[in-house]
């Protein structure tokens, strides 16, 4: 928790990994410092609960976390974004639309197949792949910035399911659909892990 204090209400923003690595040299060479950094990591629940934010805005941001990276001030503007969108009306939609994508992955047990728009029968499936398609990360690093890059996907995601039957008899077509609904994941991950938001009445 001291560690986690002094990083973020002190703005240092630089690799927690590279001190742990740093600091691990002083020891035996073999000093794994994963459990270091997970022990860390499984703090901020703690860290955060003193402030009001609930655990599983946390597991929704570490869950992303790539690589071996770990910078405590990148993932504390993570945390706070996704804390604050949870009390914004779009919210309920969007957290159910993503529980309902990877519980249909899930099951399904989709591969990674690209999309291919050419086989695309269904109005309301062609406007979610231009939606997605609108997308674009490339030098956001700001939660916020991704975020309203997302919030315009809720209208043709309910369109979709309210439309397009994934799990379509057409093999060809349901694994389109399904690679169609990994890219929709994928994109949503670059923020958090919505799915395991809880939802107001949960």
């Amino acid at each position: 928790l001291g560690v986690i204090r002094i990083c973020i209400e002190n703005a240092l923003s630089f690799d927690l990994m590279d001190c742990l690595v740093l600091a691990a040299s002083a020891y035996a060479r073999d000093f794994n410092i994963a459990p270091l950094a997970d022990y860390i990591i499984e703090r901020l629940t703690n860290y955060y609960a003193e402030q009001q934010i609930s655990g599983d805005v946390v597991d929704a941001v570490v869950a992303t976390r790539k690589g071996d990276s770990l910078n405590l001030v990148m993932l504390d503007q993570f945390v706070r974004t996704i804390a604050s969108f949870r009390e914004a009306a779009a919210a309920e939609q969007i957290i159910a639309a993503n529980k309902r994508v990877a519980n249909i992955l899930r099951q399904a047990d989709a591969g990674h197949h690209q999309y291919d728009a050419g086989l695309a029968t269904d109005e309301a499936e062609k406007l979610l792949f231009e939606a997605m398609s609108a997308i674009d990360f490339s030098g956001i690093s700001s939660a916020e910035d991704k975020l309203a890059q997302l919030a315009g996907l809720q209208a043709p995601v309910d369109r979709f399911f309210d439309d397009v039957l994934v799990m379509a008899d057409d093999e060809s077509l349901k694994a389109n659909r399904l690679a169609l609904l990994l890219d929709l994941r994928g994109q949503f991950l670059e923020v958090a892990d919505f799915s395991l938001l809880e939802r107001s009445e949960e």
